[in-house]
């Protein structure tokens, strides 16, 4: 967490499984930031399927709090608005994400 609690790193490393399928704690990691984040799956699907070579990418959602369970950790207080997020993939780094509240 950096920003005073606004913004988010995730580091997920490269996967083992050359099928591509992700492992159960990547999964469950996952599936814990769209819910606190109101990731929405095309943002997801997106991140999934982006490759070494498109470089960084980004994307910007709304954010309902009255939809989005509040994280029981210090983070900055979130109200009705946007978070953006952007990543980069590489096979040796695996998938880096930063999201940021937007202003």
């Amino acid at each position: 967490m950096k920003d005073d609690g606004k913004t988010l790193v995730f580091d997920f490393a490269p996967q083992p499984d050359s099928a591509g399928d992700d492992s159960f704690e990547h999964q469950y990691t996952v599936e814990c930031i769209k819910m606190v984040t109101g990731l929405p799956d095309a943002v997801m699907l997106q991140m999934q399927q982006t490759s070494a070579i498109q470089g960084r990418q980004s994307a910007t959602w709304g954010v309902n709090t009255s939809e989005v369970p509040q994280p029981q950790m210090k983070v900055a207080p979130m109200a009705n608005g946007e978070l953006s997020a952007s990543w980069t993939y590489h096979p040796d780094n695996g998938l880096d994400v930063i999201m940021t509240v937007v202003d």
